[in-house]
């Protein structure tokens, strides 16, 4: 029976009067206490302060000012050598895949 109720509470939890017509009480929501919103608020707060997170009108407040930029040049050095490519192999005729003959369309 406890299965039947806790089906028809999840099925009809939207419609008081179809749960009422079964004979049950729609679930009551726990609303949160004045304590505790206000202690929400605060550990959010505390939160933002300990991140350095603002909001977006407070990230639009900042600007950044660059002063004092030095570039300071790259000497490059001696040039690397690297192996020159190998040449086609005989084989496959200076194809790229191995094998047989060309695709045509």
């Amino acid at each position: 029976m406890n299965a039947f109720v806790a089906f028809v509470k999840a099925t009809f939890s939207g419609s008081p009067d179809v749960l009422a017509s079964f004979g049950l009480a729609p679930t009551k929501r726990k609303t949160p206490d004045v304590q505790t919103l206000a202690a929400a608020a605060v550990k959010r707060g505390a939160t933002r302060a300990a991140r350095g997170t603002k909001g977006t009108k407070q990230r639009k407040a900042v600007k950044g000012a660059v002063t004092g930029v030095v570039v300071t040049p790259i000497v490059a050095g001696a040039p690397v050598v690297t192996a020159a490519p190998a040449a086609p192999n005989a084989a496959n005729n200076g194809n790229a895949t191995s094998g047989g003959t060309p695709h045509t369309a």
